[in-house]
């Protein structure tokens, strides 16, 4: 089981100090959902733990390994993927050269068409759109290759900041599905969400930061229901 272990993570801006000691975990297999009211320090958490933002304090491991001082191109390598916040398409980009683009490090041409038509098996979608432009897509679409990108890389644990965030809700509905049919390919998935209803439906294991501090932590087997999981989010 891959597993990225996050032990304890103090990073922030400037002088001022965002994440205050947070530890946490992410599994192969498995989705860990991180939530929180806003401004408390979710999405600096996520970006530390890939790599995009200087780590202060504390320990990040994978597969039992410190990469607290890796660059994201070799947590890529390793096997860790991260989406940001809206996604990653470049809007004048066909949807290709997208998938290209998330494949780079992908040097044998061979291997990066492979990891293409892969992403258009899963997204069928994706394939018939080839040719058109990120800008031309749908919300829904435009998430698809985003999820495409980081498949083009093979990744064993999926970092994503709010996946759902700027979808119609029927949009949403589908994104979560797709993030659960990863997961049970084996992927592990550490994300970032404000919808918590949705994403309590298929997380397996829950963390709550306020003000940059672990606030809350239970496996979903423990929380009865979403109002339960409401009632600590309040009273944090």
């Amino acid at each position: 089981m891959n597993t990225l272990e996050i032990q304890d993570l103090r990073t922030g801006y400037g002088r001022v100090e965002i994440v205050r000691g947070v530890t946490a975990s992410a599994y192969s297999g498995h989705i860990t959902c991180i939530f929180g009211p806003n401004g408390s320090g979710k999405s600096t958490f996520l970006k530390a733990a890939a790599g995009a933002q200087p780590v202060w304090g504390g320990d990040i491991l994978y597969q039992d390994r410190s990469i607290r001082d890796q660059a994201t191109e070799e947590r890529i390598q390793a096997g860790i993927a991260t989406m940001p916040q809206g996604g990653s398409v470049f809007p004048d980009l066909s949807v290709e050269e997208n998938l290209r683009i998330g494949g780079h490090a992908i040097h044998n041409r061979k291997i990066l068409r492979q990891r293409v038509e892969e992403v258009y098996e899963r997204f069928p979608i994706l394939a018939q759109k080839s040719r058109a432009r990120g800008k031309d897509l749908s919300g829904g679409q435009q998430m698809l290759v985003s999820v495409g990108q980081l498949l083009m890389t093979d990744p064993q644990l999926m970092l994503l900041d709010e996946p759902s965030a700027g979808l119609a809700p029927s949009v949403v509905k589908e994104v979560f599905e797709l993030l659960h049919e990863l997961k049970e390919s084996g992927k592990g998935i550490l994300m970032v969400e404000q919808n918590v209803r949705d994403a309590l439906s298929i997380a397996d294991q829950v963390y709550i930061l306020v003000q940059g501090e672990l606030a809350y932590e239970a496996p979903r087997s423990e929380i009865p229901d979403l109002k339960s999981l409401m009632d600590v989010y309040m009273q944090v």
